[in-house]
């Protein structure tokens, strides 16, 4: 397990409901390599310990999100939620009605990011020949892929010289060490601001009182994130 530095060269912005964090884009490559079935049907997701990643004593892994210099916010466009009726169908006989009641489809804000350069970038400690073997197949990033929203054209799996998984060095904030993922507050940097509710591992979308923890700084046009 190195320090590892992996750098997407995107096709096109990116649409994130969530910030995109390296362990789930990796768990998700190997719920495809190894046939799991859809998350919208069920909640079982690969072990952490099966990740390419060094896992923390506090049970995540050494991977930060993506990190980038916005370029730009281009204008919110909409997108319409639907219920998985195909998958519902495979598993059960009840009906689902799409018009109205908890699968009722409807409309959502997407917003999209520009990233400068159309490069994101992550910090990970893992195997670099594997973590590269697994990137090769993934062919975009964030929410609405399937639209033609965060395509990658390249990947670039490199060593790098420092471990910036968890904190990592930010010019904004004259050089300190800021969080790099979601963390516990143990490991939250002295006096630091930015919290909210959420999880420190895959999937970060489940449903449950999240504690809190400290996250990254957010982004703004023309700053890092």
């Amino acid at each position: 397990m190195q320090p590892l530095r992996i750098m997407a060269e995107l096709a096109s912005s990116f649409a994130a409901f969530h910030p995109v964090a390296l362990d789930a884009v990796l768990a998700a490559m190997l719920a495809a390599r190894d046939q799991y079935p859809p998350p919208s049907v069920v909640t079982r997701v690969p072990p952490l310990t099966d990740l390419p990643l060094l896992v923390h004593p506090l049970g995540f892994a050494h991977a930060s999100q993506a990190h980038c210099t916005v370029g730009s916010y281009e204008t919110v466009r909409w997108t319409k939620k639907s219920p998985p009726v195909l998958e519902a169908s495979i598993l059960t006989s009840a009906k689902v009605i799409p018009l109205a009641g908890r699968w009722k489809s409807y409309y959502m804000p997407l917003r999209l990011t520009l990233p400068a350069g159309m490069l994101l970038t992550w910090w990970a400690v893992g195997d670099l020949a594997e973590v590269a073997r697994l990137l090769a197949g993934c062919f975009g990033v964030g929410a609405k892929r399937n639209c033609g929203h965060g395509w990658v054209a390249t990947w670039t799996v490199e060593l790098w010289p420092e471990d910036w998984s968890i904190l990592r060095p930010a010019d904004e904030y004259a050089g300190a060490l800021v969080p790099a993922r979601n963390l516990p507050a143990e490991l939250a940097p002295r006096g630091w601001s930015h919290w909210q509710t959420g999880w420190t591992s895959y999937p970060y979308w489940r449903a449950g009182a999240a504690p809190l923890v400290a996250v990254p700084p957010p982004a703004e046009a023309g700053s890092a994130r």
